[in-house]
């Protein structure tokens, strides 16, 4: 055995001498579009490229238009890799696919990259629009979106994409922690579950996923370093200042609470239900930065928001998940520190997000496996 051992080795050593040990690996990791363009970051999955677009006025529309008809992004990608064929100015008007070849050749990934508004209009959600999304490797999950004036607007996102390094290919749907349910008050609902991250997410600190629904983006890439900072919450905001949030529901909290070590604790879990209204501080590119899961509910930028209170997830808890009946709550915004100003609404610089989680503390990784959150019918009302 010993002998294989150092025969194996001296091979291993001379094939990365002679630079046959090749990168596996077929990965867009970051997209670089022209700083002038009225654009969020790229959010990149496994098999999707999607760039928010902040244009807003018809000029900006019709400026942003023309250089979509000749657009030449530029790709940051795993070792080795490059994309077949040869990149080239093309027109994003409609999506484009990318095919990425691993730098040993032996391996693909095709990515559509599309643009979409990120501009927010809507008023009531029903979740009664949604799909299954299909990961490369074949994991499938339930993504929610919104329909206006028959365009599709991915506005509404959860942790299911970083459930998925964790979830082996065979899991359904029903098995991450935000689904569909056809038990809903009205036709479908959200449902949110805490379920387990195996050992896997135990040994990095992360054994429970809360089941969340949020108005933003899941960065997957910073899923596993920084996941508090993978929630990036909020979408652009021409609307008024928000009066109240409405909505249907019902929790079951899980049997036993823990804490991220695993250690039982003498408390019972609690849902997290919350929206937010703030102004988006720029970067060095004056894009705007968004909230995330370090200072949603607490940075300087806030201007209102609505909070579940300790009353009304004790009032919304049920017995029996699946057969209680949805209980109505309305959640007034509050002001905070910085005041409303309809200019600065006209101009694009306000985000707002709506967040639902199986979990009061699913940010911290403890809770209770199990607990559950259903909410269907959610309805906005403005000031005049």
């Amino acid at each position: 055995m010993k002998y294989l051992v150092i025969i194996f080795s001296v091979l291993y050593l001379a094939a990365c001498q002679s630079g046959t040990l090749l990168n596996s690996e077929a990965d867009i990791l970051d997209v670089v579009l022209p700083p002038q363009m009225l654009t969020g970051n790229p959010l990149i999955t496994n098999n999707e490229i999607r760039v928010p677009s902040f244009a807003i006025t018809d000029i900006q529309k019709e400026e942003f238009e023309q250089q979509l008809l000749t657009l030449e992004p530029q790709f940051v990608l795993s070792e080795g890799a490059h994309i077949q064929p040869v990149d080239s100015v093309r027109d994003f008007r409609n999506p484009q696919q990318f095919t990425v070849v691993s730098q040993d050749g032996k391996w693909t990934k095709t990515y559509t990259f599309s643009f979409f508004s990120a501009v927010f209009d809507l008023n009531h959600f029903s979740f009664s629009n949604y799909e299954i999304a299909e990961t490369s490797n074949s994991k499938k999950y339930t993504v929610f979106y919104e329909v206006s004036n028959d365009v599709k607007f991915y506005i509404w996102s959860s942790g299911n994409a970083g459930f998925a390094i964790m979830t082996p290919e065979d899991a359904s749907p029903d098995v991450y922690p935000t689904f569909a349910t056809v038990n809903g008050k009205e036709g479908s609902a959200a449902e949110l579950v805490t379920r387990s991250t195996g050992s896997l997410g135990a040994s990095v600190g992360m054994p429970i996923a809360a089941g969340n629904l949020f108005l933003g983006d899941f960065e997957l890439a910073k899923a596993m370093s920084a996941p508090l900072e993978a929630t990036q919450f909020g979408v652009l905001s021409l609307q008024n200042k928000p009066e109240k949030i409405t909505l249907w529901c019902k929790y079951k909290p899980g049997p036993q609470y823990v804490d991220k070590n695993g250690n039982i604790l003498p408390q019972e879990d609690k849902p997290n239900i919350y929206a937010v209204l703030y102004e988006a501080k720029l970067d060095a590119n004056q894009k705007p930065i968004k909230l995330n899961g370090t200072n949603v509910l607490t940075d300087n930028a806030i201007i209102c928001s609505a909070v579940l209170s300790d009353e009304q997830a004790e009032y919304i808890k049920v017995n029996n998940i699946d057969t209680d009946n949805y209980k109505y709550i309305e959640i007034p915004f509050t002001d905070k520190a910085v005041a409303f100003d309809p200019a600065k609404q006209a101009a694009g610089k306000y985000f707002f997000t709506i967040v639902f989680s199986s979990g009061i503390n699913g940010d911290l990784f403890e809770g209770a496996i199990g607990s559950t959150l259903m909410v269907d019918e959610v309805e906005l009302f403005f000031e005049n």
